[in-house]
């Protein structure tokens, strides 16, 4: 699932329409021969939520969901990051977030040698490999190129030109911005697809993440999820 769901377009979803979603953001694992109320029911104790009573379930199944996106990164994965934590690391934490619930959908990251180069060696990358049908992430393979677009990313931090291309998906910045000391933030998006990307160069390692674009109240609380990542990261002693 690489789609943000927002509540309007779950205006005529029926519950067996929900709980599917509920149990994937929710990790509720198989739930076999179980009704909807039953799979909501598991939902609320994993949110340790309140049913509302006289609710019918399908407003129950809306509000788990709505609890859901409120939901810090924390709550699927412990892990904090830092300053020093390898690119597995970091992909793992900005995705760990469903993409359903507001989270990114793809994400690639490598550690950074110097103010002039990449380690390609180091490049990881994972989740939806395409937005819209159009190709995001490669798979992994002789024939893959996302370690050379993570190094030709990491050169438009510094350059003037405005497009770079992963995957099959160009992407023009937006936006280009210092959120701290060494550190440059690139806002991009594609003129073909609702594929977007947030960039952000670090003296330690570069993310790229890609979100898929609904309206700009969720695209800032996906973007805010970064910035967490970020201060996580390198703000934590603060």
């Amino acid at each position: 699932m690489t789609a943000v769901v927002r509540p309007e377009d779950q205006v005529d979803f029926k519950p067996v329409d929900l709980v599917p979603l509920l149990q994937v953001e929710l990790g509720l694992g198989p739930c076999y021969d179980l009704k909807p109320k039953a799979i909501v029911a598991l939902a609320n104790t994993k949110l340790s939520r309140d049913a509302v009573e006289g609710a019918t379930v399908k407003d129950e199944a809306f509000a788990c969901r709505a609890a859901t996106r409120l939901l810090s990164p924390s709550f699927w994965s412990p892990e904090t990051v830092r300053s020093t934590s390898s690119p597995t690391e970091l992909v793992d934490r900005i995705l760990a977030k469903p993409p359903t619930v507001g989270g990114f959908c793809s994400a690639v990251a490598c550690k950074v040698i110097n103010p002039k180069s990449i380690d390609t060696k180091t490049v990881a990358w994972n989740g939806a490999l395409s937005v819209d049908n159009f190709a995001i992430l490669r798979s992994q393979g002789q024939f893959c190129t996302t370690a050379e677009e993570c190094k030709k990313f990491f050169r438009l931090f510094k350059s003037e030109k405005s497009n770079e291309k992963l995957g099959d998906t160009v992407f023009h910045v937006q936006d280009k911005s210092n959120p701290a000391g060494g550190q440059t933030l690139m806002l991009m998006k594609s003129n073909k697809c609702n594929a977007r990307l947030a960039a952000l160069c670090t003296p330690k390692w570069v993310l790229l993440a890609v979100y898929h674009f609904v309206d700009v109240d969720n695209e800032a609380s996906t973007l805010q999820l970064l910035e967490d990542l970020r201060c996580e990261a390198f703000e934590s002693r603060k």
